[in-house]
């Protein structure tokens, strides 16, 4: 290869890390506007806490789905007091897996830092839909303080030849893809604290968990000082430190049937 075939792939090869680099900060600051806006403009006026509210991605409030479809219902929400999210059907608590039911703070005492606005989102799967499935699905979002809700109206068609659709679809299913239902989004929170990401995922068989750090290396016992993967999946950053630990970490889970990730961008504030 000549020098000047070289230099182009030197220059090539440079661009391409740029590029690389340039998408990573877009992403950041895509992510640490949409925290600083909801900490900064969204305050209750009751307190110096970020009110509780439902972002922009959220699920229609009328779908009309036709039967032995696939369904998926989308809620989250921002706010500070570590919220979390689930659904309703009717009224009835719906759960998606064991993980779900559980503590999230069951191994370690974090409380919820006072400099803190997060984004908690939640997903539901409806495989082979039925009549059955039709009804009220309410989203809820919670805090120790505060409760919101919004909901959705599904209708599912229930003609013979649909139900004989939906039967078959059921039959023919031999497990359920790996998803994830419940995970912290985006989380901006004071330096010095112990922070919790969430990430709860359900399927049969039952999935297999991967966290990855800012450096996409594999998250595994003893490989990180001051972080750790708690027993129901949620990812534990401890001391949090702005040249440590700022980024974006993945959650990643597998099964026999398909696989699912989120990536969570934390974003450590300064001591007040």
């Amino acid at each position: 290869m000549n020098m000047m075939m070289k230099s182009l792939v030197i220059v090539l090869l440079l661009a391409s890390f740029l590029l690389q680099d340039s998408e990573q900060l877009s992403i950041h600051r895509g992510a640490k506007r949409r925290l600083s806006s909801a900490y900064y403009g969204r305050k209750d006026r009751r307190s110096s806490r970020p009110a509780l509210s439902f972002t922009k991605d959220m699920s229609e409030d009328l779908l009309v789905k036709s039967v032995g479809s696939t369904i998926e219902l989308r809620c989250s929400v921002i706010g500070n007091g570590d919220p979390t999210v689930y659904w309703l059907l009717n009224g009835s608590h719906v759960v998606q897996s064991k993980s779900e039911l559980s503590v999230e703070m069951a191994e370690v005492d974090v409380k919820a830092p006072f400099e803190q606005t997060v984004i908690v989102a939640s997903k539901l799967v409806i495989d082979c839909a039925s009549p059955e499935d039709r009804g009220v699905y309410t989203c809820v979002g919670e805090t120790e303080e505060e409760r919101i809700t919004k909901s959705t109206v599904l209708y599912i068609g229930e003609g013979s030849l649909e139900v004989e659709n939906a039967e078959e679809c059921k039959q023919n299913a031999v497990g359920v893809p790996a998803r994830i239902t419940l995970w912290t989004d985006d989380v901006m929170q004071q330096e010095g604290t112990d922070l919790v990401l969430k990430c709860r995922a359900a399927g049969v068989p039952a999935p297999k968990m991967r966290w990855f750090d800012t450096e996409e290396s594999v998250i595994k016992a003893g490989s990180h000082h001051d972080i750790r993967v708690l027993k129901n999946g949620d990812l534990l950053i401890e001391n949090l430190n702005f040249y440590r630990h700022m980024g974006i970490y993945t959650c990643e889970v597998e099964n026999a049937l398909g696989s699912d990730k989120v990536e969570i961008f934390v974003y450590p504030t300064a001591l007040s």
